[in-house]
C-alpha cells in the first residue's frame, strides 16, 4: 500500500474509497492479512487518468 500511496499521492483512506466506488483497480489477497496491489494495472490507471 505505501508504493501506492507514493505512486498516487492520495492518502489510503482515498484509495480505499476510489476502490469501493469501482474507481481504482482492487488489490488482491496474497496473506491471510496481506493485500497486493498488481503495479501495471496502477500505472494503467495513473496514465489514463494523466490522459484524460
Amino acid at each position: 500500500m505505501s508504493d501506492v500511496v507514493t505512486k498516487t499521492g492520495f492518502s489510503k483512506s482515498w484509495i480505499y474509497e476510489l476502490i469501493r466506488q469501482g474507481d481504482f483497480p482492487s488489490p488482491k489477497k496474497i496473506g491471510s492479512r496481506t493485500i497486493g496491489f498488481n503495479s501495471a494495472d496502477v500505472d494503467a490507471w495513473i496514465i489514463e487518468r494523466l490522459r484524460g
